[in-house]
């Protein structure tokens, strides 16, 4: 925009221009607006006897980010870590929350969707599925749209494995009755977790009718190593295969005794599983 002796863009724009006055003046004054990818306003000014200019840059345009939370859930039976369900149970409810975040700081509303379905008034953020029959794991992803620009982001609801983990005093072998075997099973601690990897048994026994032992369902296939002693290449042996009630369903675990017994400082863990 080029303006020569224009009092009233003065008055419209707000901007007062040094050596302007109402009743006019005999100075050439150019005003030139222009786009800029970097906020904030920046003024410029150049001058010649006869002329100013004064260049203003701004970004009319301000950015957002999405963040999405999975807050809770509710599931039947009532077996979960956090928000980790365990397999086999049914979720039936969901509570979801989010914000939208201006660039540089500030809570902003637009418009917005989860998977696809739109949530409105756009000032609600928080939202909870119930009554759902949710079994497998499931994406939660939200939209925003400012008009501009969408910006998204996402949550995901997995169901994890129940282990079984620690020490007992009780030698158990491939002839032992189930009855022993899951006997062992109860008394050891119980963990939901999506992967198992990770998950330890510190020793505190020494020798004697003291293992460490771990129960994992026979469709997954564990790696264990002691950390404390890494020239111990596989310090579990499988002494069993039970049927097992974990709560939510009856299933087939595999039951792993530690091959030297209970050591005191060891660490056993499951290095990886598949």
């Amino acid at each position: 925009m080029s303006v020569t002796g224009c009092n009233d863009c003065e008055k419209q724009s707000g901007l007062v221009v040094p050596g302007s006055s109402s009743g006019g003046s005999s100075d050439a004054l150019d005003i030139v607006v222009q786009t800029d990818t970097t906020p904030p306003l920046t003024v410029t000014t150049t001058e010649t006897p006869t002329k100013k200019t004064f260049t203003i840059s701004y970004n009319p345009y301000v950015g957002f980010s999405a963040a999405l939370s999975l807050d809770s859930i509710v599931c039947s039976p009532s077996l979960k870590s956090g928000n980790t369900p365990l397999r086999g149970v049914t979720v039936t409810d969901v509570t979801l929350s989010w914000a939208f975040t201006r660039d540089g700081g500030g809570s902003i509303d637009v418009d917005q969707a989860i998977n696809g379905n739109v949530i409105t008034p756009i000032s609600t953020k928080s939202i909870t599925y119930s009554s759902q029959v949710i079994t497998t794991n499931q994406t939660y992803t939200l939209v925003g749209d400012d008009g501009t620009t969408q910006e998204t982001d996402s949550e995901n609801l997995r169901f994890g494995d129940a282990f079984y983990r620690g020490e007992v005093e009780a030698l158990i072998t491939s002839g032992s009755s189930d009855a022993a075997a899951i006997a062992v099973i109860d008394a050891l601690a119980f963990s939901i977790n999506t992967s198992g990897v990770g998950l330890y048994v510190d020793g505190t026994k020494s020798g004697g009718s003291w293992y460490t032992y771990f129960a994992v369902r026979a469709d997954l296939t564990p790696v264990f190593d002691d950390v404390n002693d890494p020239s111990l290449a596989d310090p579990m042996t499988l002494v069993k295969t039970v049927t097992y009630n974990n709560g939510a369903e009856s299933i087939s675990y595999n039951l792993y005794r530690s091959v030297n017994g209970a050591l005191i400082n060891s660490r056993i863990q499951i290095k990886s599983i598949s």
